[in-house]
């Protein structure tokens, strides 16, 4: 029984360490002219439409999981950059920056019905962009 215990304990370990806290962003989370950075060890739950207004910065690191919480119309959530905003987000192919449903569990199996959840990211104005890969 005691190594049963041992063992489960050591099989826990890796998950407690893999887990990650999450942070609920709202629109006031970045103010005008602000510069804020989401940062791989957090995952960060879109709550309505989050915008980087004005001469805020967003800068996103590698291998940071973005999600939106479900809801349509008016209810949407997404994250919208405005003219003269920024964001910086540039991932790879070991840490790609993924933006999701919060219903993703990411094991690959999200319904075709669960799709269309959220706004998106969508880029006002004169926005520059990288290259990126929509899956």
């Amino acid at each position: 029984m005691k190594q049963f215990k041992v063992i489960s304990l050591l099989l826990l370990i890796p998950i407690l360490l893999l887990a990650q806290p999450q942070r609920v962003i709202t629109d006031s989370d970045i103010p005008v002219g602000s510069t804020v950075t989401f940062s791989s060890d957090t995952v960060y739950v879109l709550s309505g439409m989050v915008f980087v207004d004005s001469l805020a910065t967003l800068t996103i690191e590698a291998g940071t999981l973005i999600k939106a919480e479900d809801g349509q119309d008016t209810e949407a959530s997404g994250l919208v950059v405005t003219r003269d905003g920024k964001i910086y987000a540039e991932g790879t192919a070991e840490r790609p920056i993924i933006f999701t449903s919060i219903n993703d569990n990411m094991d690959g199996n999200l319904a075709y019905d669960d799709r269309g959840e959220w706004a998106g990211v969508v880029l006002l104005g004169r926005s520059i962009t990288n290259n990126g890969e929509i899956k």
